[in-house]
């Protein structure tokens, strides 16, 4: 029983951690020249900023799209900030490749 509680525990841990999962909704509703701080307050820690240089983050977002308990589909969202304001976004998709794929013998898989 101690396993198994710590094994959940373990598990909603792991959940919690990175940043927010983001809808397709949310990041059309954010507007160019919003402050990056009202979008923080909105949507939650992205799941990573990224420096450019020259005052210029990208902030990331994704949102996994379920069938089941699979995974068929990752959006990612890019905002680009510079100075504090969002200045413009954009969208990558992906989809996992079949289960019978994901095992290669490529250290770096492009998935």
């Amino acid at each position: 029983m101690k396993k198994r509680l710590l094994l959940i525990f373990c598990l909603f841990a792991a959940c919690a951690t990175g940043g927010k999962a983001m809808t397709r909704d949310e990041f059309a509703s954010i507007n160019i020249g919003e402050s990056i701080k009202t979008v923080v307050n909105n949507y939650g820690k992205p799941y990573s900023v990224r420096s450019r240089g020259n005052d210029c983050d990208i902030y990331e977002y994704f949102e996994h799209l379920s069938m089941g308990v699979t995974i068929v589909q990752v959006k990612r969202y890019y905002i680009v900030v510079r100075d504090g304001r969002v200045v413009g976004k954009y969208v990558r998709f992906a989809n996992p490749p079949g289960y019978e794929q994901i095992y290669t013998d490529d250290i770096y898989p492009n998935y």
